[in-house]
């Protein structure tokens, strides 16, 4: 039978089989009588979770990169961002604000409802005010959340690939090298 040498890299099962000099490990299987070596089976399970993450990590990054332009475009043009929903008067300038208000009176004693130039300045003052706070507020929320995503993305991605990196490690044939790392355990029978 012979000294028969196991090395233990990184688990708890060691399955000792004698028959020709044979030691066999949950990671690693040696056989002495012909210096031979083999890794077990990947992972598929891991590996497809591990890449999964990844690649989600990486989509949700595109869009949030996507939004966050759209968040920092909207901030430094509020009036022009958005959706204006049809028929509300355009808050460009007063001019057009002034035309599409006169535009949409009624034909009827339209005389009678033009507000005078006073209150239709206060009028496109306010609708203007409350368009810039309202674009403000959104963008600002937008950036908030699209820059937390994208450090969970980034921390994700991050973990996840440097786990698949390690977990894909070819395993050291060298029984000498191995035995030679002070992590390793050493069973001599």
């Amino acid at each position: 039978m012979g000294i028969l040498i196991c090395i233990a890299v990184y688990c708890n099962e060691i399955e000792r089989n004698y028959d020709g000099g044979h030691c066999r490990i949950a990671d690693v299987s040696v056989n002495f009588g012909e210096t031979k070596f083999m890794e077990k089976s990947p992972r598929i399970g891991a590996q497809v979770y591990g890449y999964t993450v990844c690649v989600v990590s990486v989509i949700t990054f595109l869009i949030c990169i996507a939004n966050l332009m759209n968040a920092v475009f909207d901030i430094q043009d509020p009036i022009h961002s958005g959706f204006n929903p049809q028929g509300s008067p355009s808050l460009a300038s007063y001019e057009n604000y002034k035309m599409d208000i006169l535009k949409n009176l009624p034909k009827t004693d339209a005389a009678n409802l033009i507000p005078e130039e006073q209150t239709l300045r206060a009028m496109y003052e306010a609708a203007r005010n409350d368009k810039i706070v309202a674009v403000r507020s959104q963008a600002t929320r937008n950036l908030t959340i699209n820059s937390v995503l994208i450090a969970i993305c980034l921390i994700l991605f991050v973990t996840h690939w440097r786990w698949i990196r390690k977990m894909n490690k070819p395993v050291t044939k060298d029984p000498v090298a191995l035995a030679a790392t002070p992590d390793k355990m050493l069973v001599v029978d």
